[in-house]
């Protein structure tokens, strides 16, 4: 038997859409590394090749190089390279907010992996919940076809018996099949389409039985606005909305920041080699043509452009105050959006109470009217409006209890709980 937990449990861990947010987690992740990595140091290499000059020397009356001078003909090749390594020492604070920054994106993610989780148990939990239903009312409509061909049976043999009054019976039981065949077919749509939902999260595991519907009145209703918008709080795209807030002003701080220079220490390499410089011991041993170099130094490294970085820390600004307003317009939203659901939950329950209070008269009435018919104290007909009576109250009681399971899992997203099936008691 497959029941809900085992169902959600494994549409969470193979839905596609949730791998894909672990792979959101894992990219925010590196780039948080990314940032972090500014803090390592840098290397830089450079290689060159070109042709070289003839390089013709000078000799004095003892036989001595004393310079060199360039000839017009391309006479070899010429290989300079250089290659420096940079350790950074700080950048004042831009790779620690830029860290901070990145890290409120690691948050983000897994608060949107967390919201698609919910989204998709709440999807499973409506598919599971509407299957169970369509069991419990096929076998609703099954037991009504089963006493209404009986009760037709026994009308038209009493038709043919001569009793004219069997036919306005028949006319009444012919009405009220409607209202059966009416129910079947939304059953059958409600089936048909959580059939396709759950196969399309859980494959052929969902063609395995489910546990049985449990028809009884609930007992955990939504009775406080005020509790229901005190949860809301929890719900995930409230916590985005505080990280995006949150987003904004440490870009705004970022952005202050990048005026500030970078400190850091280096250390170089730099040579050049010319085929076409011959080697010398004298003054031009070490000249342009042939030469090794290096050193090590500490400096500061600017990249200042102070008009464009004020329009940048103006618009930074700008956009901060736009999204703490746009908070607060989302605050008013959800607020509505959780009063709504649970002003449609609380009325579900309260249908849903109503047709448990007929059902229960209705078959209280046909108990009665069956006992006194074999008693012989009632006739067939006083059976026929009571047997209508309970298998429209009986399939009303099915499809309010459905659409009260169904808003108070929609009422326990929107309040970010994780029990779909109650009334969360925390916020009692």
């Amino acid at each position: 038997m497959l029941t809900i937990e085992a169902a959600t449990r494994q549409a969470v861990d193979t839905s596609g859409l949730t791998q894909a947010h672990v792979h959101d987690i894992a990219a925010a992740e590196f780039q948080a590394l990314e940032v972090r990595m500014n803090r390592m140091p840098r290397f830089d290499f450079t290689l060159g090749l070109g042709p070289a000059p003839e390089v013709i020397q000078q000799i004095d009356e003892d036989g001595e190089v004393t310079g060199t001078e360039i000839g017009r003909l391309i006479a070899g090749v010429s290989v300079a390279g250089s290659a420096t390594v940079t350790i950074p020492i700080t950048t004042f604070g831009k790779v620690r907010i830029g860290l901070q920054l990145a890290e409120l994106g690691i948050d983000a993610a897994q608060i949107q992996a967390e919201s698609a989780e919910d989204e998709l148990r709440f999807q499973v939990f409506r598919a599971y919940r509407s299957l169970q239903w369509a069991g419990a009312a096929n076998a609703l409509i099954v037991s009504a076809e089963s006493r209404l061909a009986d009760a037709r049976e026994e009308l038209e043999f009493r038709l043919d018996d001569g009793d004219s009054s069997a036919r306005t019976s028949l006319r009444q039981m012919t009405i009220f099949r409607t209202r059966i065949v009416e129910l079947s077919g939304g059953v059958a749509g409600v089936q048909t389409a959580a059939e396709q939902a759950m196969r399309s999260v859980l494959g052929d595991t969902a063609d395995a039985p489910l546990a049985p519907f449990d028809d009884g009145l609930p007992t955990d209703v939504p009775t406080s606005l005020a509790a229901a918008l005190a949860a809301a709080g929890a719900r995930t795209d409230m916590s985005l909305l505080d990280l995006a807030v949150a987003a904004e002003e440490t870009e705004l701080r970022l952005e202050r920041r990048r005026h500030a220079p970078d400190a850091f220490l280096a250390a170089t390499v730099e040579g050049i080699w010319t085929s076409s410089a011959p080697d010398t011991s004298g003054p031009a041993e070490n000249n342009r043509f042939n030469d090794l170099s290096g050193g090590v130094y500490a400096g500061l490294r600017w990249r200042a452009n102070p008009f464009q970085q004020r329009a940048r820390v103006l618009r930074a600004r700008e956009e901060s105050l736009a999204m703490y307003d746009r908070r607060s317009a989302a605050i008013d939203a959800i607020e509505i959006d959780v009063a709504n659901a649970w002003q449609e939950t609380v009325s579900a329950f309260e249908r849903l109470q109503a047709y448990h209070d007929a059902r229960r008269a209705a078959e209280a009435w046909l108990t009665q009217r069956s006992f006194q018919f074999d008693q012989g104290l009632a006739g067939f007909d006083d059976l026929i409006e009571p047997l209508k009576a309970y298998y429209e109250n009986a399939g009303g009681y099915l499809e309010a209890l459905l659409d009260y399971q169904v808003k108070l899992a929609n009422l326990a997203l929107k309040t970010g709980s994780q029990n779909f099936a109650a009334w969360p008691p925390e916020v009692e």
